[in-house]
């Protein structure tokens, strides 16, 4: 749009100079065309001084930018609905800014400007709003769609969280984009807008959550696992020596945690979960459900895994006891193995304490009818 001259207002070609005709008409146009009804009272002079102020406040601004959008909508606005809503005001727009353009260079002067316009636009007011009110409603949804746009794409490319409400909120987001003529209003974009941040809010707090618990604490070897109770380890380690241990839940445990440590992530996830809806390390919620847990779910398996030990040494607990009377045992191996034998906690347990154990039944193996392996580990992963 070619900018205001030095002149203002400009002076007309001498063609128009005292032309006066249908002045009453564009005055009738421009308040229409402005929303300014006082224009009707003024003179053609005064107002084309108020129409130029009106002009280059925004609607200049506006009308550039519908021109260059409408031709290019994004795919959720290419629809029947949105044509016809939007169709008759941007046949306007051509001739609106084509005329305004010549008034500009002083091709014409402005009541001739205004009865081209009258004459070749619609601007009655049967239509549901104002026309200028209509042309800023739609140039205000323009500015909003690369942000509405970013926030199709962030539903359409975040995991299904299993959280019921985060997903009621995704479902309802991704249907309201199958109306967009509704976002002519700005309530509804308000609305949209909410919505999409109280899900982005949620859904980030949820996935964050799980890549911490899973692959964002998990450093260092095995026995340097962050957040891993080592102790428990280690006398799950010791237990697994055991003539008659069940070996598989120390090798799972060991299997998860190389999963854990192979694709640890200290990326910052909760900037990317800013603009995209996931790590940079992939990372899925719910995959790999036999690998893939949380660091306190671990010690929950390690702790089955030595209950499971203990339960089995506890069905020959009279025979063990009555070894270890008949054998020169020290008093503190004695009470590491009596202390697996009870319900209590655990001490630290030593390797000393397997070996008597399996001294003892290496002595008479047929006394000791232990009991099977029972069950898996107590994890709803496994």
């Amino acid at each position: 749009m070619t900018e205001i001259g030095s002149e203002y207002p400009p002076q007309k070609p001498d063609s128009e100079v005292g032309r006066d005709s249908g002045a009453e008409s564009a005055l009738h146009c421009a308040a229409l065309l402005t929303g300014v009804d006082e224009i009707r009272r003024m003179t053609p002079e005064e107002a084309e001084i108020r129409f130029r102020e009106w002009w280059v406040s925004g609607p200049a601004a506006n009308c550039v930018l519908l021109v260059e959008k409408l031709d290019s909508l994004p795919e959720h606005f290419v629809t029947v609905h949105f044509h016809n809503r939007t169709r008759p005001l941007a046949s306007r727009l051509v001739t609106l800014t084509a005329t305004i353009e010549r008034l500009w260079k002083n091709e014409i002067s402005f009541v001739g400007a205004m009865s081209r316009i009258a004459g070749e636009c619609v601007l009655g007011q049967d239509a549901d709003m104002p026309w200028h009110r209509s042309m800023d409603e739609l140039a205000s949804l323009m500015r909003w769609l690369p942000a509405f746009e970013h926030a199709c794409e962030y539903v359409r490319s975040a995991f299904p969280s299993g959280d019921p409400d985060i997903d009621r909120v995704r479902t309802s987001l991704l249907g309201s984009v199958e109306r967009p003529d509704r976002f002519l209003a700005a309530e509804e974009r308000d609305s949209f807008d909410r919505s999409f941040l109280e899900f982005k809010t949620r859904y980030a707090e949820n996935y964050a959550r799980a890549h911490a618990q899973t692959v964002g604490m998990i450093i260092g070897t095995l026995a340097e696992t962050t957040g891993l109770d080592k102790t428990a380890l280690r006398n799950l380690e010791i237990l697994s020596g055991f003539t008659q241990a069940d070996r598989s839940c120390l090798e799972r445990v060991r299997t998860i945690a190389a999963w854990l440590k192979n694709h640890h992530c200290d990326l910052p996830v909760r900037r990317i979960l800013d603009r995209y809806p996931r790590c940079y390390c992939n990372f899925l919620p719910g995959a790999d459900l036999k690998l893939q847990m949380p660091v306190s779910d671990l010690n929950v398996m390690i702790r089955d895994g030595i209950e499971r030990v203990r339960d089995s040494l506890r069905g020959c607990s009279t025979a063990i006891v009555a070894e270890l009377k008949s054998l020169s045992i020290s008093e503190s191996d004695t009470r590491q193995v009596v202390s697996l034998l009870g319900r209590g906690p655990v001490v630290d347990l030593r390797p000393r304490t397997i070996e008597v154990l399996n001294a003892i039944i290496q002595r008479q193996p047929s006394r000791f009818q232990f009991r099977g392996q029972a069950t898996q580990p107590r994890n709803s992963l496994s």
